[in-house]
Protein backbone atom coordinates (compact mmCIF):
# COMPACT_ATOMS: atom_id res chain seq x y z
CA UNK A 1 0.00 0.00 0.00
CA UNK A 2 0.90 3.53 -0.92
CA UNK A 3 -0.06 6.41 1.64
CA UNK A 4 0.70 10.23 -0.71
CA UNK A 5 0.04 13.54 -0.67
CA UNK A 6 -0.76 16.53 -3.15
CA UNK A 7 -0.34 20.10 -3.10
CA UNK A 8 -0.04 22.73 -6.19
CA UNK A 9 -0.92 25.85 -6.97
CA UNK A 10 -2.08 27.45 -9.98
CA UNK A 11 -4.04 30.39 -12.07
CA UNK A 12 -6.57 30.96 -14.93
CA UNK A 13 -5.56 32.39 -18.06
CA UNK A 14 -5.05 35.87 -17.19
CA UNK A 15 -3.03 35.27 -14.24
CA UNK A 16 -5.59 37.30 -12.06
CA UNK A 17 -7.15 34.30 -10.05
CA UNK A 18 -5.05 31.71 -8.38
CA UNK A 19 -5.65 28.45 -7.21
CA UNK A 20 -4.34 26.65 -4.41
CA UNK A 21 -4.87 22.78 -4.41
CA UNK A 22 -4.14 19.97 -1.31
CA UNK A 23 -5.14 16.13 -1.54
CA UNK A 24 -4.26 13.05 0.45
CA UNK A 25 -4.99 9.42 -0.59
CA UNK A 26 -4.09 6.13 -0.05
CA UNK A 27 -3.63 2.76 -2.98
CA UNK A 28 -3.78 -0.87 -1.77
CA UNK A 29 -2.84 -3.68 -4.61
CA UNK A 30 -2.50 -7.14 -5.13
CA UNK A 31 0.29 -8.85 -7.38
CA UNK A 32 -1.32 -11.59 -9.09
CA UNK A 33 0.21 -14.16 -11.51
CA UNK A 34 -2.70 -16.11 -13.47
CA UNK A 35 -1.33 -19.74 -14.05
CA UNK A 36 2.02 -19.18 -13.43
CA UNK A 37 2.23 -16.52 -16.54
CA UNK A 38 5.45 -14.38 -16.71
CA UNK A 39 3.05 -11.13 -16.85
CA UNK A 40 1.92 -10.13 -13.41
CA UNK A 41 -1.42 -8.03 -13.15
CA UNK A 42 -1.91 -5.21 -10.37
CA UNK A 43 -5.52 -5.39 -8.94
CA UNK A 44 -6.88 -2.66 -6.42
CA UNK A 45 -8.14 0.72 -4.89
CA UNK A 46 -6.87 4.11 -4.75
CA UNK A 47 -8.56 6.47 -2.48
CA UNK A 48 -8.04 10.50 -2.52
CA UNK A 49 -9.88 13.61 -0.64
CA UNK A 50 -9.40 16.83 -1.92
CA UNK A 51 -8.81 19.02 1.08
CA UNK A 52 -9.34 22.33 -0.74
CA UNK A 53 -12.67 23.44 -2.51
CA UNK A 54 -15.31 20.94 -2.75
CA UNK A 55 -13.18 18.48 -0.72
CA UNK A 56 -14.73 15.66 -2.50
CA UNK A 57 -13.53 12.55 -2.19
CA UNK A 58 -12.58 10.22 -4.83
CA UNK A 59 -12.17 6.41 -5.48
CA UNK A 60 -10.44 4.89 -8.76
CA UNK A 61 -9.85 1.07 -9.60
CA UNK A 62 -6.33 -0.03 -10.00
CA UNK A 63 -5.09 -1.98 -12.76
CA UNK A 64 -1.59 -2.56 -14.11
CA UNK A 65 0.01 -5.45 -16.33
CA UNK A 66 3.80 -5.75 -15.52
Amino acid sequence: GNLFGDVGRGTDRSGAQRVDYRAVGSEVTLELSPLGLRTSVWVGARVSRQLTGERKSVVEAVLQLR
